[in-house]
């Protein structure tokens, strides 16, 4: 995902690509999972990735700047 977003130099619209490591517990992994994939449910444009190794959680979130960081204002702000 993040190279096919680096290798598109035809984008007609600003777009955004964002990587989260988070160093979590399995259930938390799972909670940042759910999260991302009820976001998606709305997002019109946007594409999310999740992938789990060793302790660390990987979010990888596309898509256009505003949905992206529309998506990561929530995310903080339910971490808070």
């Amino acid at each position: 995902m993040l190279f096919d977003f680096l290798a598109d130099t035809t984008k007609q619209s600003n777009r955004a690509c964002v990587i989260l490591d988070l160093p979590v517990s399995h259930e938390d992994g799972e909670a940042v999972s759910a999260f991302f994939c009820e976001k998606m449910a709305r997002a019109s444009d946007a594409v999310f990735t999740y992938h789990r190794d060793r302790g660390m959680s990987r979010v990888i979130l596309t898509g256009p700047e505003d949905q992206v960081a529309e998506i990561l204002r929530e995310y903080y702000r339910q971490q808070a």
